[in-house]
């Protein structure tokens, strides 16, 4: 019986640890994902109405991409999938392009490429900082 309340125990530190866990990697999620919002926001200088038109189309757009990298995720060492979701983030891209200048003058949505970009070579930057404190 004591050994019984031991596991008990031990199992709920863990139930507890991994909530923990979880919670904290969706905070960071988050917090990164806040960021990115307001640095497209400056950056793409993005009046009120144009965000909020655009924000709606630019997450659905995000969430595809996820959608796209989860369905290749287990074929890391398939060259022909490779190439295949290489064609598919193309058409992918090609798509919301469309779609990006229903919302924006095309000089912004040309900025919001280099923009994104921009944005992953800052939190790399940053990354790269943080790791070798």
């Amino acid at each position: 019986m004591k050994t019984f309340n031991i596991i008990k125990g031990f199992l709920f530190i863990c139930l507890i640890s991994l909530a923990s866990l979880t919670t904290m990697a969706q905070s960071t999620s988050n917090g990164i994902n806040e960021m990115k919002v307001g640095f497209l926001t400056e950056e793409l200088a993005l009046s009120k109405n144009e965000a909020q038109q655009f924000w709606p189309v630019y997450n659905e757009y995000q969430d595809a991409k996820e959608t796209l990298r989860n369905k290749y995720s287990n074929k890391k060492d398939d060259p022909d999938a490779a190439v295949d979701k290489k064609e598919a983030e193309a058409a992918l891209l090609k798509k919301y392009n469309t779609q990006f200048k229903k919302v924006l003058p095309s000089d912004k949505v040309a900025k919001l490429h280099k923009a994104e970009s921009k944005f992953k070579k800052m939190l790399l930057d940053e990354y790269k900082k943080r790791s070798t404190k």
